[in-house]
């Protein structure tokens, strides 16, 4: 019961605050792919579904970085477990970012039905899997984890094939995975070395993680920008978008 006390009430917290994100996002899609369907070619629904997948991505990839690399600071607890759940399970935000995205993609693309087929056969796999992680793993709490990050991969791998067999789209690996891990790597990176050094300098654990988390911010935000994570057309769409492109010819973080 402790365990599942560290569970519900230490993971599951954090993790659901960049996942809730990622669902508003999947929401939002569905009307302008809809209206890109039913009026727009093939290619402009293509980089609809394009430009829905490397938003989301931006927001859950570093979230994920984040949790691993602040993990031990965050809980700053006597037990490692809670620590170790979020770094395990820091991956499931990508994965439930995905899974949550592409429900909405298939929506937008009126095959209402196929995101719950594909969560039954997710869900088989997910009590399998968690079954084998129990017994013969002995896994105990950390199983809860590996389930969930399970059940995610099998319905993003699921959702995004029906999504390139009802529409002919392919995944742009580099610019939805590769450009957004690159800018949250470095700022992991940095983000961990400022938190060891306010960590020397201050101490305690408030103003170390809140320091680190502010650089995270904005390392994340000028590294996504100079290597051309976001075109112009993605910045405007997003909320306040019109401010943030303004703001980032200002200080020439748009690659020339």
């Amino acid at each position: 019961m402790a365990l599942q006390g560290i569970y519900t009430g230490k993971y599951d917290t954090l993790i659901n605050v960049p996942m809730a994100i990622a669902n508003a996002l999947g929401t939002s899609v569905v009307p302008s792919l809809t209206a890109v369907v039913t009026n727009g070619t093939r290619k402009q629904v293509h980089s609809k579904i394009n430009q829905t997948l490397r938003i989301t991505m931006v927001v859950a990839i570093p979230s994920c970085i984040g949790y691993f690399v602040l993990a031990s600071p965050i809980y700053n607890d006597r037990s490692t477990t809670p620590a170790h759940l979020l770094m395990m399970g820091a991956i499931v935000v990508v994965l439930y970012g995905l899974s949550s995205v592409t429900n909405s993609i298939l929506h937008g693309l009126n095959y209402m039905t196929s995101p719950a087929k594909n969560a039954g056969v997710a869900l088989v796999i997910h009590l399998a899997a968690f079954v084998l992680m129990m017994t013969v793993f002995k896994m105990n709490v950390y199983a809860l984890v590996g389930g969930n990050i399970v059940f995610a991969l099998a319905m993003s791998i699921l959702n995004l094939i029906k999504i390139r067999k009802v529409s002919g789209f392919r995944m742009d690996l580099l610019s939805t995975f590769g450009k957004p891990f690159t800018a949250a790597a470095i700022m992991g990176v940095i983000t961990y070395g400022v938190f060891r050094l306010f960590d020397l300098l201050v101490g305690g654990r408030v103003i170390p993680v809140l320091v680190s988390l502010i650089v995270a911010v904005l390392v994340y935000a000028v590294v996504l920008l100079k290597i051309g994570t976001l075109s112009e057309d993605d910045i405007l769409d997003l909320p306040m978008g019109g401010k943030i492109l303004r703001a980032a010819k200002k200080f020439h973080l748009m690659p020339s």
